[in-house]
């Protein structure tokens, strides 16, 4: 049980409300009363009260790289040095380092991510992590050769966090099919086949790269001379329509769209999908970005991650936010600081199939409490503006109504 109040509480969930002078009181896990007149701690001038914010596409395994990357050449030439270093890059994270970036995360105001994972090195400590999880198991592969085995190993890595997840239960499954075209059509069909019978939510990379799109498009660029020396029995399988209209069924997020167009996006809208943003790994890889307002003009649900440091030099949500605040010059920044709060709170969320991003009666007590550098603004229109260019760690964060920070 507790109760505490500050000088502004942001609502939350698709709609923005602000309430001056706003609390929050909660019992156990849930919230039972949110609005003016809560009584309870006073969080002092400036203090802001808004829903946690969740990381919706995160790759800890690879939490190890420091700089032995390549960035700035192409997407083609950084897969190529990630297929280099793999090995060495996943070897340098084990429990330690997954324990540091979770307390990063909360730091920075997160108690829930959607985690990429591709051999299963992070499902035990990712069990006992103090915050909400939906892992996805990767499945990764083009082999016709090899299609059973990777099957194999694919169930036995859903098989253990399902384990996982019936002893926690802010663990959950998912299933990450990595592209398309990096997984033989036979896993793509037995991937998503346990999606649909579980009821799992699903992430996939797509369209993040120039040499992607000419690929499924026309089996050309520089993929072709990519899988011409290195995996000779690739074939393009699928185009990207076809490639969505394969998720639909299951809750789905597709990660990047840097070269989506509004074809892709209305196909995504038709099959009830959402889209995952990443903007600082797409300006390292390919220096292009998502269609904020193609993929808003279509009524997407947009979430935002940091994907990992494969591919990022931070992990932090705040840091991400800012930066495609600058990227996205076409919408008014007043208009996309609240759009990507709401992103990081709530569309996160829903596109990762959990509860809350809305501080109301019934939903899961997870807020933060971060405090203005100015405490008492002139116009409230820029409370999310101010919030987004000052903050990057988050003084008071709770989950589940437990004080984590």
């Amino acid at each position: 049980m507790g109760a505490v109040y500050g000088d502004y509480l942001i609502v939350g969930g698709e709609k923005w409300r602000i309430i001056e002078k706003g609390g929050i009181r909660w019992e156990g896990e849930k919230i039972v009363e949110v609005g003016e007149g809560v009584e309870g701690e006073y969080l002092g001038e400036g203090s802001v009260l808004l829903p946690s914010l969740v990381n919706g596409h995160t790759h800890l395994e690879f939490s190890g790289n420091r700089g032995k990357l390549r960035y700035g050449k192409g997407f083609v030439r950084w897969l190529e040095s990630v297929i280099a270093h793999r090995e060495e890059i996943l070897n340098r994270c084990r429990e330690e380092c997954y324990r540091q970036e979770v307390e990063k995360l909360i730091d920075s105001g997160v108690t829930a991510i959607g985690e990429i994972s591709s051999i299963g090195i992070d499902i035990d400590y990712l069990g006992q992590a103090p915050i909400e999880v939906v892992l996805y198991n990767e499945i990764l592969g083009l082999n016709p050769g090899a299609v059973d085995f990777l099957y194999s190993d694919f169930l036995a890595r859903v098989e253990e966090s399902q384990k996982v997840a019936e002893e926690n239960s802010n663990f959950k499954v998912g299933i990450s099919i990595h592209s398309p075209y990096s997984v033989h059509w036979k896993l793509v069909e037995k991937g998503l086949e346990i999606a649909k019978r579980e009821g799992y939510p699903v992430q996939t990379h797509l369209l993040e790269s120039r040499a992607e799109r000419e690929w499924l498009e026309k089996e050309e660029g520089e993929f072709k001379g990519f899988f011409g020396e290195k995996f000779p029995f690739a074939r393009r399988q699928f185009s990207p329509i076809q490639f969505i209209q394969l998720f639909e069924g299951v809750k789905v997020g597709f990660v990047h769209l840097t070269h989506g167009t509004g074809e892709e996006m209305e196909a995504i809208g038709k099959i009830g999908g959402g889209v995952i943003h990443c903007p600082i790994s797409n300006r390292l890889l390919e220096g292009t970005t998502l269609r904020w307002d193609l993929g808003r003009n279509y009524n997407l649900p947009i979430g935002i991650g940091t994907d990992g440091l494969s591919s990022n030099y931070t992990l932090n949500i705040w840091e991400e936010m800012r930066v495609a605040l600058f990227i996205h010059q076409s919408t008014p920044p007043l208009q996309l600081a609240q759009e990507l709060l709401t992103s990081a709170f709530y569309w996160n969320r829903k596109i990762l199939g959990l509860e809350g991003g809305e501080l109301k009666p019934e939903n899961p007590a997870d807020f933060i409490a971060i405090t203005l550098p100015e405490p008492q603004l002139e116009e409230l229109e820029q409370l999310p503006l101010q919030i987004l260019l000052h903050t990057t760690s988050t003084p008071r964060v709770y989950f589940r109504g437990k004080k984590l920070k």
